[in-house]
Protein backbone atom coordinates (compact mmCIF):
# COMPACT_ATOMS: atom_id res chain seq x y z
CA UNK A 1 0.00 0.00 0.00
CA UNK A 2 2.81 2.42 0.90
CA UNK A 3 6.28 2.68 -0.57
CA UNK A 4 7.77 4.29 2.51
CA UNK A 5 11.23 3.08 3.50
CA UNK A 6 10.64 3.06 7.22
CA UNK A 7 13.42 0.65 8.16
CA UNK A 8 15.98 3.28 9.29
CA UNK A 9 13.36 5.37 11.09
CA UNK A 10 11.70 2.33 12.66
CA UNK A 11 15.05 1.02 13.86
CA UNK A 12 15.98 4.30 15.51
CA UNK A 13 12.56 4.75 17.12
CA UNK A 14 12.47 1.13 18.27
CA UNK A 15 15.87 1.53 19.89
CA UNK A 16 14.76 4.68 21.71
CA UNK A 17 11.49 3.11 22.86
CA UNK A 18 12.82 -0.38 23.53
CA UNK A 19 10.33 -2.13 21.25
CA UNK A 20 10.51 -4.30 18.14
CA UNK A 21 11.18 -2.36 14.87
CA UNK A 22 8.46 -4.30 13.02
CA UNK A 23 5.87 -3.03 15.49
CA UNK A 24 7.06 0.55 15.03
CA UNK A 25 6.81 0.12 11.25
CA UNK A 26 3.20 -1.11 11.51
CA UNK A 27 2.21 1.78 13.78
CA UNK A 28 3.90 4.41 11.61
CA UNK A 29 2.26 2.97 8.46
CA UNK A 30 -1.14 3.19 10.17
CA UNK A 31 -0.44 6.77 11.25
CA UNK A 32 0.60 7.60 7.67
CA UNK A 33 -2.54 5.96 6.29
CA UNK A 34 -4.76 8.22 8.39
CA UNK A 35 -2.70 11.31 7.63
CA UNK A 36 -0.96 11.86 10.97
CA UNK A 37 2.65 11.46 9.81
CA UNK A 38 4.65 11.60 6.60
CA UNK A 39 8.17 10.91 5.42
CA UNK A 40 10.09 13.90 4.08
CA UNK A 41 13.58 14.42 2.80
CA UNK A 42 15.70 15.62 5.67
CA UNK A 43 18.10 18.56 5.57
CA UNK A 44 21.15 16.27 5.90
CA UNK A 45 21.91 14.44 2.63
CA UNK A 46 18.19 14.16 1.91
CA UNK A 47 17.85 11.24 4.31
CA UNK A 48 14.23 10.49 5.17
CA UNK A 49 12.76 12.12 8.25
CA UNK A 50 9.48 11.20 9.88
CA UNK A 51 7.36 14.25 10.67
CA UNK A 52 3.88 15.10 11.85
CA UNK A 53 1.41 16.45 9.35
CA UNK A 54 -0.88 19.36 10.17
CA UNK A 55 -3.50 16.79 11.16
CA UNK A 56 -0.92 14.97 13.30
CA UNK A 57 0.07 18.19 15.07
CA UNK A 58 -3.60 18.92 15.81
CA UNK A 59 -4.11 15.40 17.20
CA UNK A 60 -1.01 15.77 19.38
CA UNK A 61 -2.23 19.16 20.65
CA UNK A 62 -5.58 17.57 21.58
CA UNK A 63 -3.81 14.78 23.48
CA UNK A 64 -1.59 17.27 25.32
CA UNK A 65 -4.58 19.43 26.24
CA UNK A 66 -6.45 16.43 27.65
CA UNK A 67 -3.40 15.23 29.56
CA UNK A 68 -2.74 18.65 31.04
CA UNK A 69 -6.40 18.96 32.07
CA UNK A 70 -6.36 15.52 33.73
CA UNK A 71 -3.08 16.21 35.55
CA UNK A 72 -4.32 19.59 36.77
CA UNK A 73 -7.43 17.90 38.15
CA UNK A 74 -5.32 15.33 40.02
CA UNK A 75 -2.80 17.83 41.35
CA UNK A 76 -5.52 20.22 42.55
CA UNK A 77 -6.43 17.66 45.21
CA UNK A 78 -2.95 17.72 46.74
CA UNK A 79 -1.88 19.88 49.64
CA UNK A 80 1.31 21.94 49.46
CA UNK A 81 3.44 19.29 51.16
CA UNK A 82 2.04 16.52 48.96
CA UNK A 83 2.64 18.60 45.83
CA UNK A 84 6.25 19.20 46.89
CA UNK A 85 6.72 15.49 47.61
CA UNK A 86 5.29 14.58 44.22
CA UNK A 87 7.56 17.11 42.52
CA UNK A 88 10.61 15.65 44.26
CA UNK A 89 9.58 12.12 43.25
CA UNK A 90 9.10 13.11 39.63
CA UNK A 91 12.52 14.76 39.57
CA UNK A 92 14.04 11.54 40.93
CA UNK A 93 12.24 9.45 38.32
CA UNK A 94 13.52 11.78 35.60
CA UNK A 95 17.11 11.51 36.88
CA UNK A 96 16.88 7.70 37.06
CA UNK A 97 15.48 7.45 33.54
CA UNK A 98 18.12 9.82 32.18
CA UNK A 99 20.85 7.82 33.92
CA UNK A 100 19.37 4.57 32.56
CA UNK A 101 19.23 6.03 29.04
CA UNK A 102 22.85 7.11 29.21
CA UNK A 103 23.93 3.67 30.41
CA UNK A 104 21.91 2.02 27.65
CA UNK A 105 23.37 4.21 24.92
CA UNK A 106 26.95 3.74 26.12
CA UNK A 107 26.48 -0.05 26.17
CA UNK A 108 25.35 -0.09 22.53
Amino acid sequence: MFDLDLAPVASELAGELGIVPAHVTRVVRKFAAIGLVEMRKGPVNGQPVLSLTVRGKAALADLETGTNRDLARLIARLGDEEALELSDMLKRVTRLLEKSGQAGSSAA
